[in-house]
């Protein structure tokens, strides 16, 4: 929480978008991991893809994310492929409910 409170509009809504795919189930990925391309969390935030780089970049600087594998650019005749991340965080401890 403390972390979070000092982002930024855009940084405290990449927060949201890492930590959400991260948590995602998924049986073809490690636990924890994701893949994000800079064009769709530029798109997602209404910023450009070399905006959202840089709060990619920040939010590895933090510690909150860790880059696994650099993506690759777009070109003619290329696919491009989204870089994959590991969230660095312990996921939340779901609430339990008192009765």
């Amino acid at each position: 929480r403390k972390i979070y409170v000092i982002l930024d509009e855009y940084e405290q809504n990449a927060f949201r978008i890492c930590r959400d795919l991260a948590l995602l189930p998924g049986p073809e990925r490690e636990p924890l991991t994701f893949f994000l391309s800079f064009e769709h969390l530029g798109t997602r935030l209404g910023i450009f893809p070399m905006q959202a780089q840089r709060i990619m970049r920040r939010l590895e600087i933090y510690g909150l994310i860790r880059l696994l594998k650099k993506g690759t650019r777009r070109a003619l005749g290329v696919r491009g492929e989204a870089g994959t991340y590991r969230w660095q965080l312990p996921p939340p401890q779901p609430i339990h409910a008192k009765l």
